[in-house]
C-alpha cells in the first residue's frame, strides 16, 4: 500500500493506494493526525508535497515510519510546463495536470482546481501543460494595491454592472476572468 501527501497552507490531504486504485481520501488537520494516521497501517512507499515551514515535520514523519519516499519534483513528468519559472508551481497542480493527460492522453483539457484559491490549467494535445488565471489571488492584488477598495469575495451570480464598490469589483472580476478563459 502507498500514501500521497500533500500538505498545504490549511491542512494535509492524503490519497491512499493500492496498485492504482484509491482506496482512501483522508482530509487530516494537522501534521500531529497525520502521525496517528500513518500509524494506522501498514505502508510501503510515500511521496510527498509539502508547502512553507511544514515540510521537516512530514519529512520526519515518513522517514519515523520507515518508507520509501519520494519527492515529487524527483518524478519524471509526462507533460512539457510551460510556465516560466516552473519552480514555484505546487505538487497539486501538477499531479492534476499528470492525472488528466493519463485519463485523456492526447487530447485538449482544462483542468479546474478548487483549494484556497480557484486555478486553471490548459494541456493542449502534445502534452504542454499552461497556467490559467486565480480569481481569488486577482481579487486579493486589487484590494492590496488598491487603497479604499475592501477585500471582495468571488460572486459569480453577479450582474454585469455592480451599484457600489463591492458589486462593481466582483462584476470586472468576474467577466474579466471569463474573457481570459475564453481567450477574447
Amino acid at each position: 500500500m502507498n500514501i500521497a501527501t500533500d500538505a498545504e497552507n490549511t491542512r494535509i490531504k492524503a490519497g491512499v493506494f493500492e496498485g492504482q486504485r484509491l482506496v482512501d481520501r483522508p482530509v487530516l488537520l494537522t501534521r500531529h493526525h497525520l502521525a496517528a494516521f500513518l500509524a494506522t497501517r501498514s505502508f510501503d512507499n510515500a511521496i510527498v508535497s509539502c508547502v512553507g515551514v511544514v515540510a521537516p515535520a512530514i519529512v520526519n514523519l515518513v522517514n519515523a515510519a520507515e518508507l520509501n519516499l519520494t519527492w515529487w519534483r524527483a518524478l519524471p513528468l509526462p507533460n512539457n510546463i510551460r510556465y516560466a519559472v516552473p519552480h514555484p508551481l505546487g505538487a497539486d497542480r501538477i499531479a492534476a495536470v499528470c492525472g488528466a493527460w493519463d485519463l485523456l492522453p492526447q487530447q485538449q483539457c482544462l483542468i479546474i482546481g478548487v483549494g484556497t484559491g480557484i486555478k486553471y490549467k490548459w494541456i493542449d494535445d502534445l502534452g504542454d501543460f499552461f497556467w490559467g488565471p486565480d480569481l481569488e489571488m486577482w481579487l486579493n492584488a486589487i484590494h492590496t494595491f488598491t487603497a479604499c477598495l475592501t477585500l471582495v469575495t468571488v460572486n459569480c451570480a453577479i450582474a454585469l454592472a455592480g451599484n457600489n464598490s463591492e458589486r462593481t469589483v466582483q462584476s470586472g472580476a468576474r467577466f474579466e476572468y471569463c474573457q481570459k478563459l475564453t481567450g477574447s
